[in-house]
């Protein structure tokens, strides 16, 4: 496939909590974790109560790995974390790969609400990648339904 959508359904993990993100990185052809600081990206972010909402952008520059969640993974599936990435031109030496995410969460513990918008690439075209990782900040995943879909060009 020439690029590859992954959807999220209700996510949560073992930390449900305020500092519980969950993470991708990439795997290379060689069939190893892509952990090097190659990874880009931009976020517009927006949190919301119900008295109040916040906006903010951010960045990643030379990380590793992209951000998939905001914040507060509520164990709640139902309320849970949802949200989709795409991942364009993976096995491409001519490109390098880029990566959309938009998700959503709602903990209601604390009646928040958090999306977040990223766009980002890895700035390295001398390997092509076979897959990736999804992996918590803290915890592990306890819930939820992850769906992988191929493009064929």
């Amino acid at each position: 496939y020439s690029h590859y959508i992954l959807h999220a359904y209700g996510l949560s993990t073992t930390n449900d909590s305020s500092n519980s993100d969950i993470y991708l990185r990439m795997y290379s052809a060689t069939g190893t974790e892509y952990t090097s600081s190659n990874y880009f990206s931009c976020t517009q972010s927006a949190s919301a109560t119900s008295s109040s909402a916040s906006n903010s952008a951010g960045k990643r520059h030379s990380s590793s790995f992209w951000d998939f969640s905001s914040n507060n993974l509520e164990a709640d599936i139902g309320r849970g974390f949802t949200g989709y990435a795409r991942f364009y031109m993976p096995q491409s030496t001519t490109h390098s790969v880029r990566y959309f995410v938009d998700s959503y969460s709602f903990h209601a513990g604390t009646a928040n609400h958090y999306n977040i918008s990223t766009r980002g690439h890895i700035d390295d075209n001398s390997q092509t990648y076979t897959g990736f990782v999804v992996y918590t900040s803290g915890g592990s995943l306890d819930a939820g339904e992850l769906i992988l879909y191929g493009v064929k060009k």
